[in-house]
């Protein structure tokens, strides 16, 4: 699938913080995804657990749903098939792994990549 140079992209586990949205966000979710230079469309498959802003631990297990101001560890996937997009975990490579998930045209949440699942 990959090698250290290139990786094939399937799920990426993210760190993410909702900053602009009025509702709750459920799996299934849709956005564009704008890390670096590139934008791909991504859908939420699952949250795993919310964690305190405060102190980065983590709160809730299998959360249902996030919302403003929370911030959560979730299994996002590429929403088009066949679809490529370089990227890096934060920890190996920060200015690869930061995003911003983008909706009718307004950032919605930042995150970091923290793992690559292909």
């Amino acid at each position: 699938m990959g090698d250290k140079n290139h990786v094939v992209l399937e799920e990426l586990l993210n760190a993410v913080t909702i900053i602009n949205h009025q509702s709750k966000i459920y799996p299934g979710y849709s956005a564009f995804l704008h890390i670096h230079t590139a934008v791909a469309e991504v859908r939420l498959k699952r949250l795993l657990t919310l964690i305190d802003r405060k102190t980065g631990k983590e709160t809730i297990e299998d959360p249902k749903f996030i919302k403003q101001n929370q911030a959560a560890f979730g299994i996002f996937e590429l929403s088009q098939s066949g679809q490529t997009i370089c990227m890096e975990p934060f920890d190996d490579f920060p200015r690869l792994g930061r995003f911003a998930l983008c909706n009718e045209g307004r950032i919605v949440a930042v995150g970091k990549v923290r793992q690559i699942m292909g």
